[in-house]
């Protein structure tokens, strides 16, 4: 097993939790919520290891575009268990995805992650980033909701965790697939 290389991954992980937080905040590391994102896919990019060729930026532009639709109206009812607002809602939610926040949640994991699926005819791994934010989105919102019962407007410890637990899922899954020698 490569030890530095298995370091490096962590390092991302533990960054891409900070980016994922650092793309929902009003703060911006470069004054812009654009560079932030793209910082986000750059980190994604990384994590597959691919920060300087081909596919660096259609993973970055993947990743960009899967964050961009709706903000927070499922995540905030889930965090506060509040009943959904239509008219703050994001143009996808509709119907069960409106009335439903856990199952929104759901769906805006697979939004993040379904642009790369078309970026898997280039690289097969691309594909774990589908069902790792599928997981993600709604698994952090839960633990958040489990630890420390936040206050409407708290949303920064779910997109820590959010990060997170998406690049652990993506990292393990490159390792048990043997991408990265663990096997």
């Amino acid at each position: 097993m490569d030890w530095s290389l298995f370091a490096q991954q962590l390092l991302l992980v533990v960054l891409l939790g900070g980016a994922d937080r650092l793309r929902g905040d009003h703060y911006h590391l470069l004054v812009s919520g654009y560079v932030d994102r793209l910082i986000y896919g750059w980190l994604m990019a990384a994590l597959f290891g691919h920060p300087w060729d081909g596919l660096t930026l259609p993973i970055m532009v993947a990743m960009y575009v899967g964050m961009l639709p709706g903000w927070g109206e499922a995540i905030g009812c889930a965090l506060t268990g509040r009943q959904p607002d239509p008219e703050r809602a994001a143009w996808w939610q509709r119907g069960p995805l409106l009335d439903n926040a856990w199952l929104a949640l759901v769906a805006r994991g697979v939004i993040w992650g379904i642009g790369f699926v078309p970026l898997a005819l280039l690289d097969p791994r691309l594909l774990l980033a589908l069902p790792a934010y599928t997981i993600a989105m709604p698994l952090a919102v839960w633990i958040t909701v489990r630890v420390e019962r936040p206050k409407p407007g708290n949303w920064e410890h779910q997109e820590y965790l959010r990060g997170w637990i998406a690049g652990a899922l993506i990292t393990a899954g490159l390792y048990l697939e043997g991408w990265y020698g663990l096997v």
